[in-house]
């Protein structure tokens, strides 16, 4: 034992034992101090903390007043404000474990059946943590015992933690092949040519988790974090064949340059650059998509989270990031996105929110329909201006504790709303932080095209043979190409065809069914406005929806539509006097339909 440890442990003990009245083997100390290697920042210390340091510094200047030589005072390094905060945490943590209590017990000694004389015999870390680094991904892991050994991981554990994160971000992600399937998207064609922003889910993971066991907050599990991660990935395969319009082809425009400015920025930020940071590069990553129901406001980040380019520490590039959807609703408060604390045995304390978690690590964060001011100011903590290092963090703050939890550089938060006069948004300094797009609904005639050639993109052999006459010049064109190809005209679908040969079969198909469809979009506009003024904002026919009834028309199936409207009318919590009434009203459009 160094002349450090040995006086610094017996000052602890005789302190101890004239505070509390106990005598602890000194033993318990050094393992205590071993467990406090991370200390919170001195701005988050709790009071306690702070009177102990206070009174271990007046103990001390005694002592050294009185007999320099007993504590080492002459002979030892010199006692910094630092290791006077890690006396203090270690000698909370040895009064804890005599206590008893469980998150102590747990951090003391990883067996604590055995009681107090294991803590002499195993110094050694492996009494903490796990042995393996496996064990860490156990399900059966709960919060309290993680926020613990995440202080007390060694480099083979964080690395073992970092990698398997990592891979688990490329493991769901795709390598962007998948983007040149969707030619007729124009968000997936725009962001594939956005620079990969440079993120590392693992090395974010664990600051997350350190910060937070700091803060007395309880991060989620490896288990947890995996889980998660994995179950926000969406399937590049579901991405929109067809995804356009002068309205969306200019927000992906806006967007992808945005988030190319972003990634040139964090490339420049880890070659030694400062930024200067503030709101206005906030921006470049924070958005709130205006417009009335059925622009695409939704689909658009959906599509973003398919297809965000980003590069692990490794080289690796990837595709895609998790989407979480927030559907905001009257009832919904920002504690369910910046967290809320809860008491339990073991006293105040708060779990980090998914929302958050997912931030840290990178993620398509959308919040739909958000008008209510507490939504805003949640969100307006987690979308703060950057500093000169490129960063932007999440403050967790509750009676127990506080945390600053870095957003990693992938992260895209965005808000949409449908403002009126009736329901107003609600926090106006919210846009100084985000870049504000507008999607303004496309008139019946652009709409109609659009959902057309939608409908057409599910069109295959002979179902898109059906659709043109028999005796069409077309047909034959069609065929002739596909012999050109080398491919039987039965397997030919319509994105197989050129583009001259799509706008043909659409203008044949817009011949034939356009008056249909036309009728059918004059309806849902009209049943939306009811509505939004029956319901709300929130209730109304999506665009999804509509595709998927102008595809029933094409197929000659528009008979189901108006018991579908129905089903739906009455999920949105509408009376069923009302739901008759509207559906009378329309009346004339589904017998036109039913004839389709």
């Amino acid at each position: 034992m160094s002349c450090d440890s040995k006086h610094h442990l017996q000052f602890l003990a005789r302190f101890f034992a004239g505070k509390t009245g106990q005598s602890i083997p000194e033993e318990f100390f050094a393992v205590a101090l071993s467990r406090t290697q991370h200390v919170p920042l001195e701005q988050n210390d709790i009071v306690d903390v702070k009177e102990i340091v206070a009174e271990l510094k007046k103990a001390y200047e005694e002592e050294a007043q009185r007999n320099p030589r007993r504590i080492g005072a002459t002979s030892c390094t010199p006692v910094t404000d630092e290791l006077f905060r890690r006396w203090a945490y270690a000698l909370m943590l040895v009064h804890e474990y005599q206590q008893g209590t469980v998150a102590s017990r747990v951090l003391m000694n990883n067996d604590p059946a055995k009681g107090s004389s294991t803590i002499a015999a195993q110094p050694d870390r492996t009494r903490i943590v796990p042995g393996s680094p496996q064990e860490l991904f156990n399900p059966n892991v709960d919060k309290r015992s993680w926020s613990q050994w995440v202080l007390a991981l060694d480099e083979r554990d964080r690395a073992y933690i970092a990698e398997q994160m990592n891979q688990a971000f490329a493991r769901h992600a795709h390598r962007g092949v998948d983007l040149g399937a969707f030619p007729n998207n124009a968000f997936l064609t725009a962001m594939s040519q956005v620079p990969p922003v440079p993120i590392d889910p693992g090395t974010a993971y664990l600051e997350m988790c350190t910060q937070c066991a700091q803060g007395q907050i309880l991060p989620p599990t490896p288990a947890e974090m995996q889980h998660l991660i994995a179950s926000k990935f969406v399937d590049p395969k579901t991405a929109l064949d067809d995804f356009r319009g002068t309205s969306v082809e200019r927000a992906a425009l806006l967007i992808s340059s945005s988030l190319r400015r972003w990634s040139a920025m964090q490339d420049a930020v880890r070659g030694g650059q400062r930024v200067s940071g503030g709101q206005p590069l906030a921006r470049l990553a924070n958005f709130v998509v205006l417009g009335p129901p059925g622009t695409g406001k939704t689909t658009m980040m959906r599509e973003l989270s398919i297809s965000r380019p980003w590069r692990l520490p490794d080289g690796t590039v990837g595709y895609g990031l998790p989407f979480m959807e927030i559907n905001a609703t009257g009832a919904t408060d920002a504690a369910e996105i910046i967290g809320r604390a809860t008491l339990d045995q073991q006293g105040i304390t708060m779990v980090v929110p998914p929302v958050v978690a997912l931030a840290a690590v990178g993620g398509v964060i959308l919040v739909n329909e958000a008008y209510n001011r507490q939504i805003f100011e949640g969100l307006h903590s987690m979308m703060e201006g950057v500093d000169p290092s490129g960063n932007r963090r999440a403050t967790l703050q509750h009676a127990g504790g506080t945390a600053r939890v870095a957003i990693s550089p992938g992260t895209v938060f965005a808000v949409t709303a449908n403002p009126t006069p009736n329901q107003p948004l609600a926090y106006a300094a919210f846009f100084d932080r985000a870049s504000v797009l507008y999607l303004p609904a496309p008139d019946l005639t652009e709409q109609r095209q659009i959902f057309l050639r939608a409908a057409l993109g599910t069109c295959v052999g002979s179902m898109l043979l059906d659709l043109i006459p028999t005796d069409s010049r077309l047909r034959g064109n069609i065929q002739q190409y596909a012999q050109q190809r080398g491919k039987p005209d039965t397997q030919l679908g319509f994105l197989d065809l050129s583009p001259s040969l799509q706008a043909n079969v659409l203008a044949a198909v817009d011949k034939r069914y356009g008056t249909q469809v036309m009728a059918l979009l004059q309806a849902v506009a009209a049943i939306n406005a009811t509505l939004a003024d029956e319901i709300g904002p929130d209730a109304h026919i999506g665009a999804r929806t509509v595709a998927s009834w102008v595809g029933d028309i094409i197929n000659n199936a528009g008979h189901v539509i108006a018991g579908t409207l129905e089903g739906l009318l009455a999920g949105f919590g509408m009376p069923e006097d009302q739901v008759k009434t509207i559906l009378a009203a329309h009346r004339t459009v589904f017998g036109v339909l039913e004839g389709s």
